[in-house]
Protein backbone atom coordinates (compact mmCIF):
# COMPACT_ATOMS: atom_id res chain seq x y z
CA UNK A 1 0.00 0.00 0.00
CA UNK A 2 0.94 4.06 -0.08
CA UNK A 3 0.14 4.00 3.19
CA UNK A 4 2.89 1.17 3.90
CA UNK A 5 5.34 3.18 1.81
CA UNK A 6 4.95 6.42 3.95
CA UNK A 7 5.65 4.16 7.15
CA UNK A 8 8.69 2.70 5.50
CA UNK A 9 10.38 6.41 4.90
CA UNK A 10 8.92 7.58 8.53
CA UNK A 11 10.79 4.80 9.84
CA UNK A 12 13.93 4.03 7.90
CA UNK A 13 14.51 7.69 5.90
CA UNK A 14 14.28 5.71 2.88
CA UNK A 15 13.72 6.43 -0.92
CA UNK A 16 9.68 6.27 -1.21
CA UNK A 17 9.49 2.37 -2.10
CA UNK A 18 7.51 1.17 -5.18
CA UNK A 19 4.05 -0.01 -4.32
CA UNK A 20 3.34 -3.31 -5.72
CA UNK A 21 -0.26 -4.98 -4.90
CA UNK A 22 -0.37 -8.75 -3.97
CA UNK A 23 -3.16 -9.83 -6.23
CA UNK A 24 -2.81 -12.02 -9.12
CA UNK A 25 -3.25 -12.05 -13.01
CA UNK A 26 -6.55 -10.99 -14.09
CA UNK A 27 -6.11 -13.79 -16.72
CA UNK A 28 -6.98 -16.18 -14.08
CA UNK A 29 -10.19 -14.89 -13.46
CA UNK A 30 -12.31 -18.19 -14.44
CA UNK A 31 -12.83 -20.31 -12.02
CA UNK A 32 -11.22 -23.83 -12.55
CA UNK A 33 -14.15 -25.54 -11.73
CA UNK A 34 -16.99 -23.77 -11.71
CA UNK A 35 -18.89 -25.86 -8.81
CA UNK A 36 -20.78 -24.02 -6.29
CA UNK A 37 -19.71 -26.12 -3.16
CA UNK A 38 -20.47 -24.80 -0.50
CA UNK A 39 -23.12 -22.09 -0.59
CA UNK A 40 -26.64 -23.97 0.84
CA UNK A 41 -29.46 -21.51 -0.53
CA UNK A 42 -29.64 -18.84 -3.42
CA UNK A 43 -32.65 -17.36 -2.50
CA UNK A 44 -30.49 -15.28 0.57
CA UNK A 45 -27.14 -13.52 0.14
CA UNK A 46 -24.02 -15.26 1.03
CA UNK A 47 -21.21 -13.69 3.39
CA UNK A 48 -17.63 -14.96 3.58
CA UNK A 49 -14.69 -15.01 5.12
CA UNK A 50 -11.27 -17.10 4.67
CA UNK A 51 -8.07 -17.53 6.17
CA UNK A 52 -5.36 -19.89 6.67
CA UNK A 53 -6.56 -19.66 10.80
CA UNK A 54 -9.82 -19.08 12.13
CA UNK A 55 -8.78 -17.77 15.56
CA UNK A 56 -8.79 -14.16 17.88
CA UNK A 57 -8.18 -11.24 17.21
CA UNK A 58 -8.85 -11.32 13.04
CA UNK A 59 -12.54 -9.34 13.61
CA UNK A 60 -14.48 -12.57 13.74
CA UNK A 61 -16.21 -11.51 16.65
CA UNK A 62 -17.32 -8.36 15.27
CA UNK A 63 -18.23 -10.28 12.43
CA UNK A 64 -20.75 -13.17 14.30
CA UNK A 65 -22.00 -10.40 16.52
CA UNK A 66 -23.11 -7.71 13.09
CA UNK A 67 -24.13 -11.49 12.06
CA UNK A 68 -26.82 -11.71 14.47
CA UNK A 69 -28.59 -8.54 14.22
CA UNK A 70 -28.86 -8.54 10.68
CA UNK A 71 -32.99 -8.50 10.18
CA UNK A 72 -32.69 -10.52 6.65
CA UNK A 73 -31.62 -14.23 6.53
CA UNK A 74 -28.17 -14.67 5.43
CA UNK A 75 -25.81 -17.33 5.02
CA UNK A 76 -22.11 -16.99 6.53
CA UNK A 77 -18.74 -19.09 5.65
CA UNK A 78 -15.90 -18.80 7.32
CA UNK A 79 -12.79 -20.96 5.90
CA UNK A 80 -9.62 -21.93 7.28
CA UNK A 81 -8.44 -24.10 10.06
CA UNK A 82 -9.84 -23.23 13.70
CA UNK A 83 -7.89 -23.15 16.59
CA UNK A 84 -9.41 -25.70 19.25
CA UNK A 85 -12.46 -25.08 20.99
CA UNK A 86 -12.75 -21.47 18.91
CA UNK A 87 -15.48 -22.07 17.03
CA UNK A 88 -17.92 -23.28 19.70
CA UNK A 89 -16.76 -20.23 21.55
CA UNK A 90 -17.65 -17.67 18.77
CA UNK A 91 -20.77 -19.42 17.81
CA UNK A 92 -21.83 -19.83 21.53
CA UNK A 93 -24.39 -16.48 21.90
CA UNK A 94 -26.10 -17.37 18.31
CA UNK A 95 -29.19 -18.42 18.30
CA UNK A 96 -30.45 -21.43 16.70
CA UNK A 97 -31.87 -20.13 13.56
CA UNK A 98 -28.59 -18.34 13.06
CA UNK A 99 -26.52 -21.09 14.16
CA UNK A 100 -27.54 -22.67 11.68
CA UNK A 101 -26.68 -20.21 8.73
CA UNK A 102 -23.32 -20.55 9.59
CA UNK A 103 -20.85 -22.87 8.02
CA UNK A 104 -16.90 -23.69 8.81
CA UNK A 105 -14.93 -24.92 5.73
CA UNK A 106 -11.30 -26.58 5.32
CA UNK A 107 -8.73 -25.56 3.51
CA UNK A 108 -8.50 -26.18 -0.30
CA UNK A 109 -5.73 -26.16 -2.80
CA UNK A 110 -5.00 -22.92 -3.91
CA UNK A 111 -6.67 -23.92 -7.26
CA UNK A 112 -9.70 -24.55 -5.77
CA UNK A 113 -10.18 -20.94 -3.84
CA UNK A 114 -11.47 -19.26 -6.11
CA UNK A 115 -14.10 -20.94 -7.28
CA UNK A 116 -15.03 -21.60 -3.35
CA UNK A 117 -15.19 -17.77 -3.06
CA UNK A 118 -17.43 -17.03 -6.21
CA UNK A 119 -20.07 -18.90 -4.70
CA UNK A 120 -20.68 -16.30 -2.35
CA UNK A 121 -21.71 -12.53 -2.84
CA UNK A 122 -20.06 -10.48 0.10
CA UNK A 123 -16.71 -10.30 1.45
CA UNK A 124 -15.38 -9.45 4.85
CA UNK A 125 -12.01 -8.08 5.70
CA UNK A 126 -11.99 -7.10 9.48
CA UNK A 127 -8.47 -6.77 10.35
CA UNK A 128 -7.78 -4.62 13.26
CA UNK A 129 -4.96 -1.86 13.62
CA UNK A 130 -3.61 -3.19 17.01
CA UNK A 131 -0.99 -4.62 14.86
CA UNK A 132 1.09 -1.74 12.92
CA UNK A 133 1.55 -4.09 9.76
CA UNK A 134 -2.43 -4.69 9.82
CA UNK A 135 -3.32 -1.48 10.27
CA UNK A 136 -0.52 0.10 6.97
CA UNK A 137 -1.20 -2.83 4.62
CA UNK A 138 -3.53 -4.20 2.59
CA UNK A 139 -4.61 -7.54 3.04
CA UNK A 140 -5.08 -9.74 0.15
CA UNK A 141 -7.96 -10.59 0.92
CA UNK A 142 -9.15 -7.79 -0.46
CA UNK A 143 -7.94 -8.38 -3.71
CA UNK A 144 -8.95 -12.17 -3.69
CA UNK A 145 -12.50 -10.67 -3.17
CA UNK A 146 -12.26 -8.28 -6.14
CA UNK A 147 -11.05 -11.73 -8.07
CA UNK A 148 -14.47 -13.53 -7.31
CA UNK A 149 -16.33 -10.26 -8.08
CA UNK A 150 -17.84 -10.08 -4.47
CA UNK A 151 -19.13 -6.88 -2.72
CA UNK A 152 -16.82 -6.21 0.02
CA UNK A 153 -16.60 -5.23 3.41
CA UNK A 154 -13.97 -3.81 5.07
CA UNK A 155 -12.68 -2.66 8.78
CA UNK A 156 -11.13 1.46 8.05
CA UNK A 157 -7.30 0.08 8.82
CA UNK A 158 -5.29 3.04 7.10
CA UNK A 159 -4.55 0.42 4.44
CA UNK A 160 -8.26 -0.25 3.33
CA UNK A 161 -9.19 3.31 3.91
CA UNK A 162 -6.58 3.73 0.72
CA UNK A 163 -8.72 0.80 -1.93
CA UNK A 164 -11.77 2.53 -0.41
CA UNK A 165 -10.74 6.13 -1.68
CA UNK A 166 -9.75 4.11 -5.19
CA UNK A 167 -12.80 1.81 -5.44
CA UNK A 168 -15.83 3.14 -3.06
CA UNK A 169 -18.34 1.67 -4.71
CA UNK A 170 -16.91 -1.70 -4.60
CA UNK A 171 -16.21 -1.56 -0.90
CA UNK A 172 -18.11 0.17 2.23
CA UNK A 173 -16.26 0.83 5.32
CA UNK A 174 -17.06 0.15 8.92
CA UNK A 175 -15.37 0.87 12.08
CA UNK A 176 -13.13 -2.07 13.16
CA UNK A 177 -14.38 -4.34 15.94
CA UNK A 178 -17.58 -2.43 15.80
CA UNK A 179 -20.78 -4.85 15.13
CA UNK A 180 -23.38 -2.02 14.32
CA UNK A 181 -21.03 -0.12 12.13
CA UNK A 182 -20.31 -3.19 10.24
CA UNK A 183 -24.13 -4.52 10.38
CA UNK A 184 -24.88 -0.96 9.14
CA UNK A 185 -22.67 -1.62 5.99
CA UNK A 186 -23.78 -5.05 5.09
CA UNK A 187 -27.54 -3.81 5.31
CA UNK A 188 -27.76 -1.66 2.05
CA UNK A 189 -26.28 -5.03 0.23
CA UNK A 190 -27.96 -7.58 1.77
CA UNK A 191 -31.62 -5.68 1.48
CA UNK A 192 -31.11 -4.67 -1.86
CA UNK A 193 -30.05 -7.15 -5.03
CA UNK A 194 -29.90 -4.12 -7.11
CA UNK A 195 -27.23 -2.05 -5.03
CA UNK A 196 -25.40 -5.51 -4.12
CA UNK A 197 -24.78 -7.01 -8.09
CA UNK A 198 -23.70 -3.26 -8.55
CA UNK A 199 -20.91 -3.11 -6.03
CA UNK A 200 -19.94 -6.82 -7.43
CA UNK A 201 -19.11 -5.13 -10.87
CA UNK A 202 -17.65 -2.47 -8.96
CA UNK A 203 -15.56 -4.94 -7.53
CA UNK A 204 -14.07 -6.73 -10.62
CA UNK A 205 -13.78 -3.24 -12.37
CA UNK A 206 -11.60 -2.02 -9.35
CA UNK A 207 -9.42 -5.21 -9.52
CA UNK A 208 -8.70 -4.44 -13.49
CA UNK A 209 -8.40 -0.45 -13.07
CA UNK A 210 -6.19 -0.38 -9.97
CA UNK A 211 -4.88 -3.39 -8.26
CA UNK A 212 -4.46 -5.99 -10.87
CA UNK A 213 -1.03 -7.79 -11.09
CA UNK A 214 -1.40 -7.16 -14.72
CA UNK A 215 -0.50 -3.40 -13.24
CA UNK A 216 1.71 -4.11 -10.42
CA UNK A 217 4.55 -6.06 -12.70
CA UNK A 218 4.87 -3.35 -14.82
CA UNK A 219 6.24 -1.27 -11.86
CA UNK A 220 8.36 -3.95 -11.05
CA UNK A 221 9.61 -3.99 -15.02
CA UNK A 222 10.37 -0.53 -14.71
CA UNK A 223 12.28 -0.64 -11.11
CA UNK A 224 14.46 -3.11 -12.60
CA UNK A 225 14.82 -1.23 -15.90
CA UNK A 226 15.80 1.97 -14.13
CA UNK A 227 18.18 0.19 -11.51
CA UNK A 228 20.43 -1.11 -14.62
CA UNK A 229 20.25 2.03 -16.70
CA UNK A 230 21.65 3.68 -13.43
CA UNK A 231 24.03 1.00 -12.89
CA UNK A 232 25.39 1.64 -16.11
Amino acid sequence: SDAMADALIEAYGCPRPAVVHNSFPTTVRDAPDGKTLDRKRHDIPSITWFSQTIGPGRGLEALIKAYAGLERPVELHLRGTARSGFIESLLAPLEPAHRARVYQHEQVPHDELLSRRRGHDIGDCGEQSDCRSRDVTITNKAFEYMRAGLAIVASDTTGQREIAAAAPNALALFKQGDPASLAAALTPLIENPTALNAARDASVDALLDHFSWDRSKRVIQEQVTNYFENCT
